[in-house]
């Protein structure tokens, strides 16, 4: 259940008790009384009434597995758009706040000089109030009226104290759902964007962030845009981010971690390699929740107007898009019944004590270290020393533990440099993790190669590739996958008996193109190639019609090769029923057979009946 204090979609007003002008509530929540009186009288109503088809409250549902306090709010968060509107009187509240802080950790005034020396301003009185330093990474400027004179001890201060308010804030807020009877993990939000964010998440249950790949864009006017680059061509090593890489730097050691959004959202064209991509990376971090957002998120919709809908009525509307609905059943094989295993290595990555303050975005510098991490060992973090016994560190390094420290120069030298010192200790064999121009796990079931511009699992009951795989293909422990034709898709094999697929009787095949819409408006701003010669349109506007038209997804032309004496292969439509005749895969010789789809389009779904 997500946002219990109800408060990041809320209009609050005057008439609510709020001074007038403050419009972003994001960091007041923490600090505002009135603010927080609205959110636990909300989180009151909101877990204590009754379904009416159920007779059950919230706190009671069994299907609750943790609750988040705050939706992408903290007090690390967008103070760009809260300071533009804060009213005098709260600023002065947070100055007075941080004052009291500061008695608390110093005394008095005499005191606090002695600490800050030099950087303590006339108008400092830590017996009334004072201004905290100015902080670029969070939005807190100095020109915003937030802050008063500069330096690190200030600023130090001024992190640890944000620190204390957000802590303090959740474990009250914590405290008061488990006296309306919550008792599933609590978490305060599900954004962490910084080390000294991270650090203030340690009093909650658990951790969270959410991390979509190619966001949307709201340009106005009906318009949306996306950069439209297909993930599997994301240079890692360049800098490129996926979003499993920010999930992967919100892991606190100790805490279950998950994710309660994450997409590639419609309509960018190239989005059926999150159903591939996500679910394999989630499994092999073995993260405890990662959520689709949304089947039916946001908007103000009801059933009633959802079930009439002949198109996808949002970005996060999306229960009726093939190129992502359609990829859900596999999915939900690599990642819910665990076909891609946990790595079999673990890193940590070690904030030492001064980095408890730090303010840098979390993910790292550039792919050092987490973009590299995340595809290769399981990565979690901790502060001040290795906690549970780590394979190895990056960061604080004790000595004699394999690892490396921070480094400073150039990102990707420090990835080849952790690289090299895994495979010296034996943490990951030497064909694994670097390889060229791809990661490769260390238990060799996913690889991301963007090189070729293609991103496979390969275990025993899923194997499947997403990207270009072009004709010369890519062939995995059991099937080979090529397209003759060139072109994009997400193709995944997956056992239905739950025996290995080079054992099992009943298979589905699933194959999803390139995406786009009936009745939009669309334009590139640059054209390129990837690895096949394909033709992909980068940063993508898009214009949307009144009513929207249907997804379109661009016929998959594929040869599979499977092993197995005979095979029926059966299409099936949305209700999972045969949707054409089923017709006989084509022998290939030494126990091989090869199922060409894609010339006659029928489904994205295919059940295959195979006698070994």
């Amino acid at each position: 259940v997500d946002a219990v204090a109800g408060m990041s979609g809320r209009k609050l007003g005057v008439a609510d008790g709020i001074l007038e002008g403050y419009t972003c509530h994001r960091p007041g929540d923490y600090f505002v009384p009135r603010l927080r009186e609205h959110a636990y009288d909300f989180s009151r109503w909101y877990l204590t009434r009754r379904n009416l088809h159920t007779g059950r409250a919230l706190v009671d549902e069994p299907g609750v597995a943790f609750m988040t306090m705050h939706n992408e709010q903290s007090v690390f968060f967008d103070w760009g758009a809260a300071k533009a509107g804060m009213p005098d009187a709260y600023r002065l509240l947070l100055e007075q706040e941080f004052a009291a802080w500061l008695r608390q950790k110093h005394g008095d005034r005499a005191a606090l000089a002695a600490a800050w020396g030099d950087e303590l301003a006339a108008g400092d009185d830590p017996a009334a109030a004072v201004a905290l330093a100015p902080l670029p990474d969070l939005g807190i400027a100095a020109k915003s009226g937030l802050v008063g004179g500069h330096g690190p001890r200030r600023k130090e201060a001024t992190v640890a104290f944000l620190q204390a308010l957000q802590e303090r804030a959740d474990l009250a807020f914590a405290q008061h759902l488990r006296t309306l009877g919550v008792k599933v993990p609590i978490n305060g939000t599900n954004l962490t964007f910084s080390p000294a964010e991270l650090y203030a998440q340690r009093v909650n249950d658990l951790t969270s962030h959410n991390a979509y790949f190619d966001h949307v864009s709201q340009l106005g006017d009906g318009k949306l845009g996306f950069r439209n680059r297909p993930q599997p061509l994301l240079d890692l090593l360049a800098g490129e981010r996926d979003l499993e890489t920010n999930i992967a730097a919100a892991h606190l050691v100790g805490k279950p971690v998950v994710s309660t959004e994450t997409d590639t959202m419609f309509p960018q064209e190239w989005r059926a390699s999150y159903g591939l991509a996500t679910p394999a990376t989630a499994a092999l971090q073995d993260w405890d929740a990662v959520m689709h957002y949304c089947y039916m998120g946001g908007w103000g919709y009801t059933w009633d107007v959802a079930e009439q809908a002949k198109g996808v009525l949002q970005p996060t509307v999306e229960f009726n898009d093939p190129a992502l609905a359609g990829l859900f059943p596999a999915a939900a094989m690599l990642y819910l019944r665990g076909d891609v295993s946990p790595a079999k290595a673990r890193v940590q990555v070690v904030y030492g004590d001064g980095e408890r303050t730090a303010t840098r975005p979390l993910s790292g510098r550039g792919p050092f270290p987490f973009s590299y991490l995340a595809n290769v060992a399981r990565v979690d973090s901790a502060f001040g020393a290795p906690t549970g016994a780590p394979a190895a560190v990056v960061g604080a390094l004790p000595a004699g533990t394999p690892g490396v420290g921070w480094s400073e120069g150039d990102p990707v030298a420090a990835v080849k440099a952790l690289d090299a010192e895994l495979k010296k200790a034996g943490i990951i064999p030497a064909d694994r993790g670097l390889q060229g121009r791809a990661l490769v796990s260390d238990t060799g079931e996913l690889r991301k190669d963007w090189g070729r511009g293609v991103i496979s699992v390969d275990t025993p009951r899923s194997q499947g590739v997403t990207g270009f795989p072009g004709a010369a293909g890519v062939r995995l422990r059991d099937v080979a996958i090529t397209m003759p034709k060139g072109g994009f898709a997400t193709v995944i094999a997956s056992s239905l008996d739950g025996e290995p697929i080079a054992s099992s009787r009943r298979l589905l095949l699933t194959t999803v193109g390139r995406a786009e819409n009936d009745g939009m408006e669309v334009s590139y701003g640059e054209m390129v190639k990837a690895p096949d010669g394909s033709a992909i349109g980068e940063r993508m506007v898009v214009k949307r019609t009144t009513p929207p038209g249907q997804v379109r997804i661009e016929p998959v032309q594929v040869r599979i090769e499977l092993p197995g004496r005979s095979a029926s292969v059966t299409p099936l439509a949305g209700d999972l029923q045969a949707s054409g005749a089923p017709r006989a895969a084509v022998p290939a010789g030494a126990g091989r057979l090869t199922v060409t789809l894609g010339e006659a389009p029928q489904s994205v779904w295919y059940v295959v009946e195979v006698a070994h």
